[in-house]
């Protein structure tokens, strides 16, 4: 649900994460840009320091490996959902 917000909203890109590709189809198809399945080696390297924003809507306790990879922006936005 969040990627159709963010596209409702006007975002220009929207990265769909998941652990696997199994949920890759349906996140395009919600409307997200790109797809990055976080269990592959380097996920990271090409999102480095280019996200505004990261809406969490799974174990929240996750994410925070997300923080650590430093791919937000100057002043990330971070919801728990």
């Amino acid at each position: 649900m969040a990627i159709q917000f963010a596209k409702a909203l006007g975002c220009e890109e929207i990265v769909a994460f998941s652990h696997s590709t199994r949920k890759q189809e349906d996140a395009m198809a919600l409307g997200a840009t790109k797809f990055v399945a976080t269990k592959e080696e380097g996920f990271q390297k090409p999102l480095l320091s280019s996200l505004d924003l990261i809406v969490v809507s799974q174990d929240g306790m996750k994410i925070y490996s997300f923080l650590t990879y430093g791919m937000y922006s100057v002043l990330p936005t971070l919801h728990l959902a």
